[in-house]
């Protein structure tokens, strides 16, 4: 008797089963209307007072009962935010060293040695010393299978030298590891050279002179 009382948006909200109830009451907290709690299905003044804000705020009718065409619209508000959300890269903010002048950060490779490398976008690889190379293949985290060839780069002084490259299996920059970069070998002088190899693989990747950190952000494609 009191349904058949009902008409337009108070009847569609009528119609509902209680676990519709309680999913819209979750979104209308996920839009920050209502206060974080568990939701209990039941309408009282605060839920009618969140709906009322939702549907002035939106433009949408102002009538205090959710319609199906709200209802729906409700839902599709709350997933895209939640798929805006989602894609939102996660910084992550690496110290940097200070290292005879010049800044460095701590390098796990392959999971078994950590050396200061140079942030260095001019470099095409991820450079290493030649005896790290040998560390690495003594530890059997290099093998033949790794190897890509050899390329000739163009040194500082406009002279070129040809150099070995590997797949390294891992490199580890704070909690941020990836997995297949390529590295090139220079001399046992040489220093250690975070290159476009590793970078490029990053979504973007900034240096923040004021905190002294290096700050990684998410993958690229």
């Amino acid at each position: 008797m009191w349904l058949s009382q009902l008409t337009g948006p108070a009847r569609e909200e009528a119609d509902r089963v209680p676990e519709e109830h309680l999913k819209l009451q979750q979104d209308l907290q996920q839009l920050g209307l209502l206060p974080a709690g568990p939701a209990d299905g039941i309408y009282a003044q605060e839920t009618r007072s969140a709906i009322l804000a939702w549907q002035n705020s939106r433009g949408r009718p102002v009538t205090g009962f959710l319609s199906n065409a709200d209802a729906s619209t409700l839902k599709q508000e709350v997933t895209t935010a939640r798929a805006a959300s989602s894609d939102v890269p996660t910084a992550r903010d690496i110290p940097l060293q200070n290292a005879g002048g010049v800044y460095v950060v701590p390098v796990r490779i392959n999971g078994v040695i950590t050396l200061d490398f140079i942030v260095d976008s001019g470099a095409s690889d991820v450079v290493i010393p030649a005896d790290v190379a040998m560390t690495l293949i003594r530890t059997d985290t290099i093998s033949d299978d790794d190897y890509v060839g050899n390329t000739e780069y163009m040194l500082a002084d406009g002279s070129t030298a040809k150099s070995d490259r590997f797949t390294l299996r891992e490199l580890k920059v704070g909690e941020l590891t990836l997995s297949n970069v390529t590295a090139s070998i220079s001399s046992v002088k040489s220093t250690p050279l975070l290159g476009q190899s590793f970078l490029s693989k990053l979504g973007s990747w900034s240096i923040d002179n004021n905190r002294h950190v290096l700050r990684l952000t998410g993958l690229g494609n």
